[in-house]
């Protein structure tokens, strides 16, 4: 099929998610495309955006966004193989931010002789392999038109054809990559699956993919150049995990990559009027500095992944070891329930200052923001004395489950929750969460994590109980907070300690779980001066709105965790 001529209406086929096989799927963005407007660079790429792409669903099992219904595999095949090409300066530019990562990834390498490149374009990352000391490389790309730009030496180690595992002896590569193009198989499930196949023991999968939640394409959506007919599935951070998990890798590290590029090619990228770009890139031209190099947090991931061998040493993301069970009980827990004892519950909860007042509302307001608990199970952790879980049953749930290390605390809470049928109190912790033997539809974690001792192991079992888990915490990018912690006698003899909430996101990311909200909040201190407190107040709305600022201003950081099962 040639594109000079406009291609026939598609056939459009029904897909399961091309990584889980899961149907249960939320529909997120609809269909926007004309197979008509389709060009011989439509399915280039790093072309100019055409804002084009198909109806657009997210899996709730893995967090795939991916197209349904479809073309066939064979029509995407053909368009591939004779689709245009004119960005081999911006490859070369790609390759040379890839290579970077070479180092680390050969460190860990068992052998290091046989290297492939899928979607190798023109092969500017074949010659980064052959200078990291691979004796062996070859890349594989349908495409005809990059191919032909490739110098000769780099041409002869390129298969001008659609990758098929079939042509390649398992286990036999030391290191596989594979850049932006999972967007683009009609299976990266099984890609994936015979990647793993094909790699030695110890050997490593590489891959570099969108990011469709990161915080440039949530801010752009549809006008974000990610969302592209070209484009069958897109991932997030917790997709690919996800999938490498499912295929066997292990010492599996997601990380978000600085592109860099000449800024003519970034202004190609914005969502404006052609002629207004062209415009500004005739005059960037005119001046000398269209080709200056520029790095740029776009929101692209990159996913390393090991396959196991028996005598590899594991690999780990530079972690801590993680404190015993036998030293994790917390002996702030002595101070909480010294609190309950001398003010029949929590300093928090029981002043009745102005401004502890006002921050626990917008607190609570947040919360109660972040998921319906209409008849659903709800676990309560570290819930104190009560007063904030007692809340919940205005929101009609099924079942509250409040838990605390704190005796005083529970015994506290169930007094005052007596002729309440559908509420009870529990002594336990965190740590031992498996132990209540249920599974939770929604667990709510407010103000708990900064006391302990080992955050780590607490994620982790939060994310063994609960589908969704709702966290609030001291926002850790809070200058004046990090002061407050360390001198205010409450704090340090409660042993607060806050963390910056994207440390937080890599907890729980690292457990399977998925942030899929988060919001900074709260002007108000909890131990303010009135007058102080109502100026504070009026200023709260319009400080949360402000993005960057509020990240430092705010004084909550509040993120709702959807939980992926395997």
């Amino acid at each position: 099929m040639s594109l000079e001529e406009p291609p026939p209406e598609f056939q459009l086929l029904p897909r399961k998610c091309p990584i889980c096989c899961s149907e249960d799927a939320e529909q997120v963005f609809a269909a926007q495309y004309n197979e008509h407007q389709f060009t011989a660079t439509s399915f280039a790429s790093r072309k100019l955006p055409e804002f084009m792409h198909f109806n657009l669903v997210c899996c709730k099992r893995c967090d795939l966004l991916y197209a349904t219904p479809a073309p066939p595999a064979e029509v995407f095949h053909q368009l591939y193989v004779d689709a245009a090409y004119d960005s081999a300066e911006e490859a070369d530019y790609a390759a040379r931010t890839y290579a970077r990562f070479l180092p680390k990834i050969k460190a860990h390498l068992r052998i290091r002789d046989k290297a492939l490149d899928i979607g190798t374009g023109n092969g500017g990352f074949l010659r980064h392999l052959k200078e990291a000391g691979f004796s062996e490389v070859v890349g594989v790309e349908p495409s005809k038109a990059p191919v032909n730009t490739a110098p000769p030496e780099i041409q002869a180690l390129i298969k001008n054809t659609i990758f098929s595992a079939d042509d390649f002896e398992s286990s036999s590569f030391s290191l596989i990559s594979c850049f932006q193009t999972l967007e683009h198989v009609e299976n990266p499930g099984e890609l994936c699956g015979q990647i793993y196949d094909l790699l030695q023991e110890g050997g490593a999968v590489f891959f570099v993919a969108h990011n469709y939640r990161s915080w440039l394409a949530r801010l752009l959506k549809t006008k974000s150049p990610i969302y592209d007919i070209e484009h069958l599935q897109l991932h997030s951070p917790h997709s690919l995990r996800y999938m490498l998990q499912q295929a066997g890798f292990q010492s599996i590290r997601v990380r978000p990559i600085i592109n860099v590029y000449p800024l003519r090619y970034w202004l190609r990228l914005l969502p404006v009027s052609p002629t207004w770009k062209q415009h500004i890139i005739d005059w960037m031209s005119l001046v000398g500095i269209g080709h200056l190099p520029i790095p740029m947090p776009v929101g692209n991931s990159v996913a390393i992944g090991y396959k196991p061998a028996p005598s590899q040493r594991h690999i780990t993301d530079g972690a801590k070891p993680t404190v015993s069970q036998t030293q994790v009980a917390e002996k702030n827990v002595s101070s909480f329930n010294q609190d309950v004892a001398e003010n029949a519950g929590y300093v928090y909860t029981t002043n009745q200052q102005l401004s502890s007042l006002l921050s626990n509302a917008r607190i609570s307001e947040a919360v109660w923001a972040m998921e319906s608990m209409k008849n659903k199970t709800v676990l309560d952790v570290g819930c104190g004395d009560g007063t904030y879980t007692q809340e919940f049953l205005q929101f009609q749930p099924k079942e509250v489950t409040g838990l605390d290390p704190a005796e005083e605390a529970i015994a506290q809470a169930n007094k005052n929750t007596e002729e309440q049928s559908n509420i009870r109190f529990v002594v336990g912790d965190i740590y031992h969460l498996t132990a209540l033997e249920q599974r939770f539809d929604i667990a709510v974690v407010r103000g708990v994590l900064h006391h302990l001792y080992d955050v780590r192991r607490a994620v982790a079992e939060l994310c063994k109980v609960a589908d969704t888990i709702i966290v609030v915490e001291p926002n850790g990018y809070n200058p004046v907070l990090k002061v407050i912690e360390k001198t205010s006698a409450y704090h340090i003899e409660h042993e607060e300690k806050s963390y910056p909430p994207h440390k937080l996101d890599q907890w729980f990311e690292a457990h399977g779980g998925m942030v899929v909200k988060s919001e900074y909040i709260g002007l108000v201190p909890f131990f303010c001066p009135d007058g102080f407190t109502r100026i504070l107040k009026q200023l709260e709305p319009f400080v949360e709105k402000i993005y960057l600022f509020n990240r430092i201003a705010c004084g909550q950081y509040v993120q709702k965790i959807r939980v992926l099962h395997k």
